[in-house]
């Protein structure tokens, strides 16, 4: 299904959230004292929630009978069977597919999902839906993607724009301007290559600056102080803690492409 859609933006200025969200990342496996449970499992996702993470981010990928489960890697196992290649009953029973998400965690939280086969998108738009959760749906692909993402998946999910090493080392700005000037409302990036110039470069273009591989207190204080709109961490009680009060000036209202 494509959606028809009028010219108007997600904007940085127009989020309906309090920010910044935090994001378990996987669903934040590492736990205090440095224990780590599995990552993208139901019990994982459920534990992220139930400790209070506003967000949880995880990757979907399609099984060789086209079932999309939330899995990181290409391969079952270090130098096991592709995912792609197997069908959804040869997996482990721990590999939860998205309507195992959406009826896992309640819907009021924020769902990240990075869209390592674009195949999946479709089946994540349709678990949301029944969940009434696109509003806060976030979909991460490589920018550029060559593909009319925002017509695709209609005016509610959120499109974040992952932005490579390369692309955030040099021409920066340049590079925001475009991804403003697209179908997406967020740059996401490594948490070192944030700076205070990149993320008023980032609010400039009108979108949000989110930042990933924040692991330990000193990178989230320094999202937090730099001003980043999304923190994604492996550790949910970390992230927790030391998330800001998120004041009502950091409150924004949505504004909604029209659909015809």
């Amino acid at each position: 299904m494509l959606y028809a859609v009028a010219d108007r933006k997600h904007t940085h200025e127009d989020h309906p959230r309090r920010l910044p969200i935090g994001f378990a990342h996987r669903g934040g496996p590492v736990r205090p004292g440095g224990w780590r449970a599995p990552d993208n499992t139901l019990s994982t996702f459920r534990t992220a929630y139930d400790d209070g993470a506003p967000g949880i981010e995880s990757d979907v990928r399609a099984t060789g009978d086209n079932v999309s489960v939330l899995f990181h890697d290409a391969n079952l196992a270090s130098n096991g069977p592709r995912i792609d290649g197997l069908a959804k009953a040869d997996l482990p029973d721990w590999v939860p597919t998205i309507a195992d998400f959406y009826a896992t965690v309640p819907a009021d939280v924020e769902f990240c999902v990075d869209v390592l086969d674009p195949s999946t998108v479709q089946t994540v738009l349709e678990a949301a839906r029944a969940a009434g959760a696109l509003d806060r749906l976030w979909l991460v692909t490589s920018w550029p993607e060559a593909r009319n993402w925002r017509a695709e998946v209609g005016p509610e999910p959120h499109l974040v724009a992952g932005l490579s090493w390369s692309r955030s080392r040099t021409g920066f700005t340049a590079a925001a301007t475009e991804v403003g000037a697209s179908d997406y409302c967020t740059i996401n990036m490594e948490d070192r290559r944030w700076n205070r110039r990149r993320i008023a470069d980032t609010h400039h273009a009108g979108l949000l600056a989110f930042g990933w591989r924040a692991v330990s207190a000193t990178q989230i204080k320094r999202l937090v102080r730099l001003g980043a709109d999304g923190i994604y961490s492996d550790t949910t009680s970390l992230l927790v803690r030391l998330l800001p009060s998120r004041a009502p000036s950091r409150v924004y209202t949505a504004s909604r492409r029209s659909v015809r």
